[in-house]
């Protein structure tokens, strides 16, 4: 070990160690630039589960909203058909009478 040493001298030791001293401080760095990034994203991700949580319960609302609509749209529809019917009704028999009102006229 003793002739390794000798073969590359002291000073390519310590500019090794320099170097390595170096890369890491570099890989130290980006590791923060990341972990940095990694937080702001985790920030916007929650950010837009937070979004998304309103906008689901939103459509939770309008599907409810929607139920109740469609229910009173059968409702009133239920009505006119009911009406029409009356109406139906009605027209018959006021032709009926007339019909007798026109032949008690014509005796």
């Amino acid at each position: 070990m003793a002739t390794l040493m000798s073969t590359r001298g002291p000073h390519r030791h310590y500019t090794e160690l320099a170097d390595l001293r170096h890369l890491h401080s570099k890989l130290k760095k980006q590791f923060q630039e990341k972990m940095a990034e990694l937080s702001h994203a985790n920030r916007r991700m929650e950010g837009h589960e937070a979004e998304v949580k309103k906008l689901r319960m939103r459509v939770e609302e309008l599907k409810k909203d929607l139920g109740q609509a469609e229910d009173e749209l059968d409702e009133a529809q239920n009505q006119t058909r009911r009406l029409q019917r009356s109406l139906d009704e009605q027209v018959e028999q006021t032709e009926n009478m007339q019909v007798q009102l026109e032949h008690l006229q014509s005796r």
